[in-house]
C-alpha cells in the first residue's frame, strides 16, 4: 500500500492569520448561543486570505453547526470545548449524500441534518486540541422516540475535501456518526479519543466513506456502535456514484465497548487496500469484520488485518472475527451489478480471550469468497468453532482448527 506524499500535503500554519473567537463576540460560559460570533470569525478568515487559524482559548462554546475553510485549522486551547447546541431547529437540512440517496437513519426521509462541524470542497483543513461534544443525549432520544424527519447530523465531516488533519481532540456524544471522511482524500487521523456510550444508537467513531490515501493512528476509540468502518455508498446510488474507498491504514490503535473494526456494511462503491495493524479490541461484538448485503453491489478486495488482540467479545453474537454477506437478510439474490463480491481478504497474528466463538464467514450461494487467508491465529478459551459457508482460501496455524478449505 503506497501513501505518495501523503503527509507532505499538510500546509504549515506557524504564520498563520488566528483569529480568536472572543475577538468577535464568543463568550466561553456553556451557555451563550456564539453561532454568529463563530460565523463573523470564520468570514474574517476568508476576507483575509491565505491560511488561518480559527482559535478557541479555554472555556466551554455553545454554538450551532459551522463549516471550515479552506487552509484553516481549527485550533481548542486544550481546556476549551465547543458544545453542539441541542435545538433541532438551529441545524440546516441538506440532501442525502449522493452515493446513499437516502438518510441513513431509519424512516428519517431522504435527506441529513448538516452536519455540526463541516467543511465542503475545501483543501488543507485541520482540527487540533481540545473537545467537540455533540450533546447526543438529546438526538439521541429523539430517535428512540421516532420524532425525527431527517437524519442526525454527524459531528464532523469533511465532504469532497483535499489534505484533511484531525489530531490532538476529543470527540464526544456525537449525534450520529463521530469523524466522517466523504469523498474525500488524503487524510491524517492521529493522537485522538473518541467516545460515547455504549447504548448510543449508531455513534460510530470513524467512518472513511469513498476516500483515498488515508492514515488513521494512535486513537482511542470508545463508543455504541462501529469503532472504525471503511465504507463506499448505499445499494444503487452506491453503484452509480462508484467511488471506492481505497489506500487506507488503521494502525497502533485501542477500541473498545462498540461492535467491530469493519468494512462495511455500505460498499457499493467499492473497497480496496485497507490495512488494520497493531489493534487492540475489547468488549466488543466483533474484532475484525467485513459486512455487506445482496443489493450492495461492489467489491472489497485486498482487505488486511494483522497483529490485532481481541477480548471479551460481549453479546450473543459476538465472535472474534467474521465475514457476513447477506448483512440485511436479503432472501433474494439479485442481479450480477447489485450482487457483492469479497476476495482476498488476510487475517493473521490475532490473538483473543474470553470470547466464546472464534469466527463467521458467511458468503453467498451466488458470489462465494475466495483468496482469504487465516494465519497464525491463537483463540483462547473459545468453546464454539469456525463457521464457513461458500468461502475458499487458506489457514496455517490457526487455533482452534479453521473450517477454510482451499
Amino acid at each position: 500500500m503506497m501513501f505518495i506524499g501523503l503527509l507532505s500535503i499538510f500546509y504549515c500554519l506557524t504564520s498563520a492569520a488566528v483569529f480568536n473567537v472572543l475577538n468577535y463576540g464568543a463568550v466561553g460560559d456553556g451557555t451563550t448561543l456564539n453561532t454568529k460570533a463563530i460565523s463573523s470569525a470564520i468570514t474574517a478568515a476568508k476576507q483575509a486570505g491565505g491560511s488561518s487559524t480559527l482559535y478557541f482559548p479555554s472555556g466551554k462554546y455553545l454554538t450551532g453547526p459551522f463549516n471550515l475553510t479552506s487552509n484553516m485549522q481549527l485550533s481548542l486551547d486544550p481546556a476549551a470545548t465547543i458544545l453542539a447546541v441541542p435545538d433541532m431547529t438551529q441545524f440546516g437540512i441538506v440532501p442525502a449524500w449522493p452515493s446513499y440517496g437516502t438518510g441513513r437513519d431509519t424512516n428519517t426521509g431522504p435527506d441529513n441534518y448538516e452536519p455540526f462541524i463541516g467543511a465542503y470542497n475545501a483543501q488543507n483543513v485541520s482540527i487540533t486540541g481540545g473537545t467537540i461534544d455533540g450533546q447526543g443525549q438529546y438526538w439521541w432520544d429523539l430517535y428512540r422516540a421516532k420524532q425525527l424527519h431527517h437524519s442526525r447530523p454527524v459531528l464532523v465531516q469533511f465532504q469532497w475535501c483535499d489534505g484533511v488533519k484531525v489530531t490532538n481532540t476529543l470527540l464526544r456524544n456525537s449525534p450520529f456518526w463521530n469523524l466522517h471522511p466523504l469523498y474525500t482524500n488524503d487524510v491524517y487521523i492521529a493522537d485522538m479519543t473518541i467516545l460515547a456510550p455504549q447504548t448510543s444508537p449508531n455513534t460510530d467513531g470513524i467512518d472513511v466513506d469513498s476516500s483515498t490515501n488515508v492514515l488513521i493512528e494512535r486513537v482511542t476509540v470508545t463508543n455504541g456502535d462501529d469503532m472504525i468502518a471503511i465504507k463506499s455508498g448505499f445499494n444503487m446510488p452506491g453503484i452509480l456514484y462508484g467511488k471506492p474507498s481505497a489506500n487506507v491504514i488503521i494502525r497502533d490503535s485501542v477500541f473498545a465497548n462498540g461492535h467491530g473494526i469493519s468494512v462495511g456494511s455500505e460498499t457499493s462503491g467499492g473497497v480496496r487496500n485497507i490495512t488494520f495493524e497493531n489493534c487492540e479490541v475489547t468488549n466488543a461484538v466483533n474484532g475484525p469484520r467485513v459486512k455487506t448485503s445482496r443489493g450492495r453491489g461492489g467489491i472489497i478486495q485486498d482487505i488486511v488485518f494483522k497483529n490485532i488482540t481481541v477480548r471479551n467479545c460481549y453479546g450473543s453474537s459476538g465472535v472474534v472475527m467474521s465475514t457476513g454477506m447477506n448483512y440485511d437478510n436479503i432472501p433474494n439474490p439479485g442481479n450480477a451489478t447489485t450482487t457483492p463480491i469479497v476476495r482476498d481478504i488476510t487475517i493473521s497474528d490475532v490473538r483473543s480471550t474470553q470470547c466464546s466463538k472464534p469466527g463467521s464467514f458467511i458468503c453467498l450461494p451466488e458470489s462465494h469468497c475466495t483468496g482469504f487467508s487465516l494465519q497464525d491465529i491463537d483463540l483462547v478459551g473459545v468453546t464454539g468453532s469456525f463457521s464457513c459457508q461458500y468461502i475458499t482460501g487458506k489457514s496455517m496455524n490457526v487455533s482452534p482448527a479453521s473450517c477454510i478449505q482451499p
